[in-house]
């Protein structure tokens, strides 16, 4: 009803399905390619492997190595200069604080939709 509303032209009806399917499933796809990505983005050979009973190697662009800080930590194991150790060591501090802050800005923007949306609500039955 929303793409219908104000439209100079109908949209044809398989445009529902697309918005409804399609547009979730590619977006779901694209989410858990990025999420476990293997090494070296060959995912035919990393396929082959876990059929064959090898497991899944995850590179370190992959989400879930960049939010366990696996990179780093790995270069932190392999440093031997402690000047290069300490700004690693101030780089894992500076990302997970931002992670942290962007965290808590995303949970108050939730309380302050939330709060508002009770709000409408009172304002209505009133």
């Amino acid at each position: 009803n929303e793409l219908k509303m104000g439209a100079d032209i109908s949209l044809p009806g398989f445009y529902k399905y697309i918005i409804l399917i399609v547009t979730p499933l590619l977006l779901g796809f694209v989410f858990i390619g990025a999420l476990i990505t293997p090494v070296g983005n060959d995912w035919s050979g990393q396929l082959s492997s876990l059929f064959s009973g090898n497991g899944w190697a995850l590179d370190n662009a992959s989400l879930i190595k960049q939010i366990t800080n696996a990179g780093l930590k790995e270069q932190l194991a392999n440093t031997t200069d402690p000047d290069q150790y300490r700004i690693l060591k101030d780089k894992m501090l500076y990302i997970n604080g931002a992670r942290a802050l962007l965290t808590a800005l995303f949970l108050g923007i939730c309380i302050l939709v939330y709060a508002a949306y009770v709000n409408r609500l009172k304002k209505s039955k009133s």
